[in-house]
């Protein structure tokens, strides 16, 4: 995609919520907050082919570093393949690692690769599970499912794909030491319950959760300077969480 020129935005509404608590400009009107008119000039720098790179327009695809590494976690058949994209700017075409999915029937949730490469971690319809390079199983996280029909059956088989679009997503942090996970927990009252984990890297335990008053279609997760620290949106609802492993505090910010 070649973008060059001015390209003009106009002043367009937008949900009260959705930028209440990001954006001071704009008027309210009937309830709506409406942007200012503003411009963006685009040049482009360069240009390359990555095979199934267009699953980084949405963004999910894409992950990024505080260390400035940026790279595309692209799923090719039953693999997902990790590109450097500084690597792949300067000509290297072959992926920096390969890790096999472990549900290659289900093509939904946002996944997360370790800052080294040493490991994947997947948000699957019913489990955060990470897999080494050589596809071996290194903890697993159980959650309840994605699925939209609260108490529907399940067959046993872990390869088993219920219907619906929803999913969680993870993130490892930069410094390698916790995940971030948006899941879903199993309902009380038939009330669907979502919250976001805080585990441990090292073997998916359990740090904290916070229950969260959402349900999302899905979600991601975006990089922070302090690895304590993680962004999330869930049906554009934008929090900032914080982890203090000395004290086990987990808190929110909105």
């Amino acid at each position: 995609m070649r973008v060059q020129g001015e390209v003009p935005r106009a002043c367009t509404p937008v949900r009260r919520c959705d930028v209440t608590r990001l954006f001071d400009t704009g008027h309210a009107v009937s309830g709506v907050r409406y942007l200012r008119t503003m411009s963006i000039t685009a040049q482009l720098r360069e240009s390359v082919r990555l095979p199934g790179g267009g699953a980084l327009v949405n963004g999910f695809a894409f992950e990024s570093r505080g260390d400035g590494a940026r790279r595309a976690l692209l799923r090719n058949g039953h693999e997902l393949e990790v590109y450097d994209l500084n690597e792949v700017f300067a000509g290297e075409c072959a992926p920096t690692a390969v890790f096999p999915l472990p549900w290659p029937g289900w093509d939904r949730g946002v996944h997360s690769v370790h800052p080294e490469g040493t490991f994947a971690v997947f948000s699957g319809q019913r489990a955060v599970r990470a897999v080494g390079a050589g596809g071996q199983t290194l903890w697993e996280y159980r959650h309840a499912c994605w699925g939209p029909e609260i108490g529907h059956p399940h067959t046993g088989d872990e390869q088993e794909v219920c219907r619906g679009l929803e999913h969680g997503s993870c993130r490892i942090s930069d410094d390698g030491r916790l995940v971030w996970a948006h899941v879903v927990v199993e309902p009380e009252q038939d009330n669907w319950q979502e919250c976001w984990v805080v585990l441990d890297a090292r073997d998916g335990r359990e740090l904290a959760r916070l229950p969260l008053d959402s349900a999302a279609a899905g979600s991601h997760h975006l990089s922070h300077p302090d690895p304590r620290l993680s962004l999330g949106s869930r049906s554009k609802l934008w929090d900032s969480l914080a982890w203090n492993s000395a004290s086990s505090l987990l808190s929110r910010w909105a």
